[in-house]
């Protein structure tokens, strides 16, 4: 009964934020005619194969083009990404590179964003493509919230293969619950691909400097550090022109590697109820993984896993349903379905193997 009481609170926690989230699609936001001039920070490195799209994508924004600027801050790329920058002929475009001593993407941000010569902030990730309306829609909400930093949204978009189709099914759930843990003021992760903030209050809260010693989390933290300062003040955007469209990891080691970087995080949030949170999830999962070999050696009732996997399946499919009405990206049942047997031995083998497997980013070790 422990085991199904665990999956009932977690089924709940995603009521909770398809709720939230629902109640968001309630209060459009109306796009502001006056719009200030606005900064886009690009942090990179090694992203030749995906700056092409990017540019695209930059280009075709409907943010009015006297107003916008882009600041492309390498990190020692070693490819061909200098040369793709440089190649292109916008004069919003400006490049910066780090200094021989500093690495990393927050050292890229606080050199971008100091470098930057606006009031408003926007980031996104060199293997990300924007839709037309995304610089507009970060901004507006900010303008009509009176908001110091709104996030948005990404996605992964399938090619309908096992490994990105799991990991898009994953990002629907992730964000949405993301979004809807903002909406109720209890946030628990954020993007740096989808996010607009103003740059008087990076400077007041120190931008990522009490959290600079940590490689990975510049979007969370900053987020964190935020609405602490900020009360009432940080806001998701869930409209689609502000999710952002990002490519899945290209095998299975590369999603584990990202998931293991992504939890090791987690340890140095300060709320709590991130990590009640974190423990309902990820107990949860450890009991629906006991069940199931439980099931199969007769040392559990075979009878109640059933009654389990549909608790997750409904609250998990209920919660995608909301992400399907903001993006338009929808899922088969039956994907859904082995997301919900599958998606927690994942979760527990991430959790167990990390203390055993190095990680690293972009070549470096982590």
């Amino acid at each position: 009964m422990i085991i199904l009481g665990l999956n009932i609170l977690y089924a709940l926690l995603l009521l909770a934020f398809y709720i939230a989230v629902r109640r968001l699609q309630k209060s459009p936001v109306h796009l502001s005619g006056d719009l200030p001039k606005v900064t886009v920070l690009i942090p990179l490195r090694n992203e030749a194969v995906h700056l092409p799209g990017l540019i695209a994508s930059l280009q075709q924004q409907n943010y009015p083009a006297e107003k916008t600027s882009w600041i492309f801050i390498d990190d020692h790329s070693d490819d061909k990404s200098i040369e793709i920058i440089r190649s292109v002929n916008d004069s919003r475009i400006s490049l910066v590179q780090l200094a021989p001593d500093k690495t990393g993407k927050k050292e890229a941000l606080r050199l971008g964003v100091e470098t930057s010569a606006t009031e408003w902030i926007c980031t996104t990730d060199a293997d990300c493509l924007l839709k037309e309306g995304w610089l507009t829609q970060l901004v507006s909400t900010s303008i009509e919230k009176n908001a110091v930093m709104v996030c948005g949204m990404v996605k992964v978009s399938p090619d309908h293969q096992l490994w990105p189709g799991f990991q898009a099914m994953e990002t629907a759930v992730l964000q949405s619950a993301g979004a809807g843990s903002l909406a109720m003021q209890q946030p628990l992760l954020n993007t740096g691909a989808s996010l607009c903030f103003l740059k008087s209050a990076w400077k007041e809260v120190d931008g990522y400097q009490s959290h600079a010693h940590i490689a990975s989390g510049d979007d969370t933290f900053l987020m964190l550090h935020f609405m602490k300062h900020f009360p009432g003040r940080v806001v998701p955007s869930i409209h689609q022109d502000a999710v952002v469209q990002t490519y899945p990891m290209p095998d299975f080691t590369s999603l584990l590697r990202q998931r293991i970087r992504w939890n090791g995080k987690v340890k140095h949030y300060e709320p709590g109820y991130i990590h009640l949170v974190g423990a309902i999830v990820m107990l949860a999962s450890a009991g629906w993984v006991f069940a199931v070999v439980g099931a199969l050696t007769g040392m559990y009732d075979i009878e109640l896993l059933p009654v389990i996997l549909a608790i997750r399946l409904i609250a998990e499919t209920i919660l995608t349903s909301v992400w399907t009405g903001i993006t338009g990206q929808s899922f088969k049942l039956i994907s859904l379905l082995g997301m919900s047997v599958f998606y927690p031995f994942f979760t527990l083998f991430s959790f167990i193997i990390r203390p055993f497997m190095k990680n690293g980013w972009k070549g470096r070790p982590l």
